[in-house]
């Protein structure tokens, strides 16, 4: 059994990401102070959000970078989730909020440091929690500025600000912060959920994706056959490297009986050979059946309309109004 096979939550990309990293397209850039043992820091590094480690079970003490969305279908669910639009603006939020904030990270490192190193060299209290509100204003200050943008992305202001303040004490408090969970995080709708805890929750889709029975899948799509409707489902993204195969599969389609429906609620990314191929596949049909297209992203509507494919008599878009 090989690596991959063994640790499908496996990070494959090399590390340290560099400047402009955008293999993983659930890449979430962020800066640490990584510390020894004894809290000595050891420097300032680029990170994703997502990167944690995970034990080898086949080698007792050995660990491995895990990313802790899960594998590579458990991470597209997540950016189907949250969407790339939105996760572009959460990636820019995260980068000016590391820069504002890497002075008073530093100073509160330090001061953690020297709290946990035993009584004698105890950071006192009144200089612990100046730093710590000192941190806190300066995070009410970003969050007033950027209202607008984190209410776009299902982080409204108010929880959020309460939930940051939990996790500051939790982190200058204890050795090592956990995973934050309960019912702080319940209070956020989708997807901001998912952009606060390490895992994906159910993607609602158009039909049940058999996920254990895939057609087809590569590192960036997934063709997976549904039920309720029956039909398939695109998950990733479309590209020349893999339009081929998602002709051939809509191709096995024209041998069922009825119309065929297509998911793509999932779909993250589709060019124009993409939507060639839709296209194709639906004029390849009698003139009695339709390609019914269910969740489409409102993006991939709109250029079927520049391109004034919409209008096509086998193709429907499920729930639009009729023509």
């Amino acid at each position: 059994m090989g690596l991959t096979e063994l640790h499908a939550d496996r990070c494959i990309y090399p590390r340290p990401f560099p400047e402009g990293f955008d293999a993983c397209p659930a890449f979430q850039a962020t800066t640490f102070i990584a510390a020894d043992s004894r809290n000595k820091p050891l420097g300032t590094w680029r990170t994703c959000r997502h990167l944690g480690t995970g034990n080898d079970l086949e080698n007792r003490g050995r660990f491995y970078p895990r990313c802790a969305l899960g594998d590579q279908r458990q991470r597209l669910q997540w950016l189907a989730q949250v969407s790339p639009a939105k996760l572009d603006i959460v990636r820019a939020l995260q980068e000016e909020f590391d820069q504002l904030s890497r002075p008073h990270r530093e100073r509160l490192f330090d001061a953690r440091a020297r709290l946990h190193a035993g009584p004698a060299s105890g950071m006192p209290e009144p200089e612990l929690e100046q730093l710590i509100n000192a941190f806190l204003a300066t995070i009410d200050r970003f969050l007033n500025q950027n209202n607008e943008r984190f209410r776009d992305v299902g982080l409204p202001a108010e929880p959020l600000r309460q939930l940051i303040k939990e996790w500051v004490w939790a982190w200058v408090r204890t050795p090592a912060l956990a995973t934050p969970r309960g019912k702080t995080i319940e209070v956020f709708e989708k997807p901001g959920r998912a952009f606060l805890r390490a895992h994906a929750e159910p993607v609602a889709s158009a039909a049940r994706r058999l996920w254990d029975r895939p057609l087809y899948a590569d590192t960036i799509l997934q063709i997976l056959p549904t039920v309720d409707p029956p039909g398939l489902a695109l998950v990733g993204d479309v590209d020349r490297s893999n339009v081929a195969a998602v002709a051939q599969a809509l191709a096995r389609m024209r041998g069922h009986a009825g119309d065929v429906h297509l998911d793509l609620s999932g779909l993250l990314y589709c060019d124009l050979g993409g939507l060639q191929v839709i296209v194709r596949a639906s004029q390849a049909l009698e003139p009695e059946r339709r390609l019914v297209l269910h969740g489409i992203p409102h993006q991939l509507e709109r250029a079927l309309e520049i391109v004034d494919w919409a209008p096509l008599p086998n193709l429907t878009i499920a729930g639009a109004p009729s023509a």
